[in-house]
């Protein structure tokens, strides 16, 4: 069998993350062989390791690999606001918001390659989804509520996506008033009341 067999399979589904149990299964050779030759692949350049066990092809995307390392786990903050277009603010770090402590990880080979872990209680990992592409990503109003609930990014970088989404109609300000109330924080609510405030503000001043 060739090396190339072990990633043909999920790049075929637009998979292009996965565990050394995967590759054993699509395999279907033994553990010593398959860590022999995941071994030679990233000798050969073919193959990068996020961490212990789990691997990204060349065509990975940052955010594919970033949110499939912890589970449950999903891109936030200034990545999924940068995600859904509400922001021209290149992210210099992709935030995935998880229910599990994990280090920093640096990816080779990769751009955006920094990934940085907070750490939210399981009863706040929620409002988000797997695109097509495999990314497990915020809805953009979980985005906002995020931002605000573990302020990254800053309050201007905040406030801006929150007015380029309420302008664009891609937020629902019921949903994210929903969200919003579900993080239990009393904090959260008040940032959040004050920024649709000053928004609201804005917009009545434009069409003075």
């Amino acid at each position: 069998m060739k090396s190339a067999e072990i990633p043909t399979p999920f790049e075929e589904k637009g998979i292009h993350v996965f565990t050394f149990n995967d590759a054993v299964r699509i395999s279907g050779r033994g553990r010593a062989y398959v860590r022999l030759m995941l071994f030679r692949m990233i000798k050969r350049g073919e193959l990068q390791r996020a961490e212990r066990g789990v691997y990204y092809t060349k065509k990975a995307d940052p955010l594919e690999v970033a949110s499939n390392i912890s589970h449950p786990s999903y891109v936030s903050l200034m990545a999924a606001l940068n995600y859904h277009g509400v922001t021209t603010q290149m992210p210099i770090v992709i935030d995935i918001v998880t229910s599990k402590r994990h280090r920093p990880i640096a990816l080779e080979g990769i751009r955006s390659n920094r990934i940085v872990f907070r750490t939210l209680d399981r009863r706040k990992i929620f409002g988000f989804y797997r695109d097509r592409n495999n990314i497990n990503v915020a809805e953009l109003e979980k985005a906002l509520v995020d931002s605000l609930y573990l302020g990254r990014p800053g309050a201007g970088e905040v406030s801006g996506a929150l007015e380029n989404a309420l302008r664009t109609g891609k937020v629902d300000r019921t949903k994210l008033n929903e969200y919003a109330k579900a993080m239990g924080s009393k904090v959260l609510l008040r940032r959040l009341d004050s920024m649709l405030g000053n928004v609201t503000d804005k917009e009545s001043q434009g069409r003075g």
